[in-house]
């Protein structure tokens, strides 16, 4: 997996890689790289993860940005409101922007697919 891999994936889910995304999306790549051999317990990505490792990438690259954002707004992504007396929290609506990028993260960092590549760790 490349950046470009990654930059090309980002594009088709509508984000345009800029030149001072280029240290993230690299970062996002040893992130999701490491944890595909942590979780599986291998030493090298197979050939039929590789399409699974690039939505990995972006799906740690939009989750970052996505908490920087946040983060500028007081930090409550995805938290519409709290009531500590009879401790009410309500989450954002799914339908807004924000609850479908939470959806399409979602989506991207999934590891149901991993669970046919895991090995034994002795």
């Amino acid at each position: 997996m490349t950046a470009a891999d990654v930059i090309a994936r980002l594009a088709q889910l509508g984000y345009t890689a800029t030149e001072s995304d280029a240290a993230a999306i690299e970062a996002s790549i040893v992130r999701a790289d490491t944890y595909i051999k942590a979780f599986c317990h291998i030493d090298s990505i197979p050939t039929e993860l590789e399409p699974y490792a690039i939505d990995r990438a972006c799906g740690e690259f939009l989750s970052d940005r996505r908490y920087i954002a946040a983060s500028g707004e007081g930090g409550n992504a995805g938290i519409k409101r709290i009531t500590e007396g009879d401790t009410t929290i309500e989450y954002s609506d799914s339908t807004t922007a924000s609850g479908r990028l939470d959806t399409i993260i979602g989506g991207l960092l999934r590891t149901d697919i991993l669970i046919a590549f895991r090995r034994l760790r002795w």
